[in-house]
């Protein structure tokens, strides 16, 4: 500390931030005659973020493809096709990108003015954040089918694909608690206690040419819609407008909120 020119004492405070993560990556492909395709990918990751317990995390991943234009029933009755393939995957993610150290409690230093004392001087204590040593990774589950079309000479392509996205073990706030505790809503234990849900397609359509007289041009359009859905949030009453979590930015989620 420093002692200024009225005799009182400054505390110096300096915060420093780390992070690191250790991963573990495996993929293997495999392709029969151009036509069929497979892929398998396998993620490990462990993050610092979490408590050694809760630290790793597997996340798998697979898709397939079936290129139908190298097909002989494709190549003899459809000769404007020039590449048709039918893909679909599934796989999963992990978010560790959160405040870091949550599962660690902490503990504030009291000054002196709140207890009717010499300003500025530490006396002691206090609860601050509550922390949750089983939070863990927030997984996201993707499936996706897609097809991709080439026709007329590879002048007219078109993309199709249609996904659901599901956020599992988002981490939100715990039920709320009572003022007396004396610990302030934003630091109350987060936990692994929502699921969010997207689903969606998309549609793109591109023309693109070459005239003789050596003017190329191209023109498309995208068509797109998705609508994501609360599936599970800490609200056990199902209440519209709520207030379950007590804090205020968290008012109205409910189960089924689009």
């Amino acid at each position: 500390g420093i002692i200024n020119g009225n005799g009182v004492i400054s505390i110096a405070e300096a915060k420093k931030n780390s992070y690191a993560l250790l991963s573990y990556f495996g993929r293997l492909n495999y392709a029969y005659k151009d036509r069929y395709m497979f892929e398998f990918t396998l993620r490990h990751d462990g993050s610092m973020n979490f408590a050694s317990n809760k630290r790793w995390g597997t996340f798998p991943g697979l898709s397939v493809g079936w290129r139908m234009s190298e097909e002989d029933f494709i190549k003899n009755n459809f000769s404007f096709i020039n590449d048709l393939k039918l893909r679909a995957s599934w796989g999963k993610l992990g978010n560790d990108r959160v405040d870091a150290f949550q599962y660690i409690s902490t503990y504030n230093m009291q000054n002196g003015a709140i207890l009717g004392e010499i300003p500025n001087i530490n006396k002691g204590f206090v609860p601050g954040r509550v922390g949750n040593p089983d939070i863990t990774w927030e997984k996201v589950d993707n499936a996706n089918i897609g097809l991709d079309l080439m026709l007329f000479d590879d002048r007219l392509s078109v993309t199709f694909d249609a996904y659901q996205r599901t956020t599992k073990d988002m981490i939100g706030p715990a039920e709320a608690i009572p003022a007396v505790s004396g610990i302030v809503p934003d630091d109350r234990a987060k936990i692994n206690n929502a699921t969010l849900r997207n689903r969606g397609w998309e549609l793109s359509v591109n023309w693109q040419d070459k005239l003789k007289c050596g003017f190329s041009y191209g023109i498309g359009f995208n068509l797109f819609d998705y609508k994501a859905v609360v599936t599970k949030y800490n609200n056990p009453e199902g209440i519209i407008y709520n207030n379950h979590t007590g804090l205020a930015r968290n008012k109205g989620y409910y189960e089924g909120m689009d």
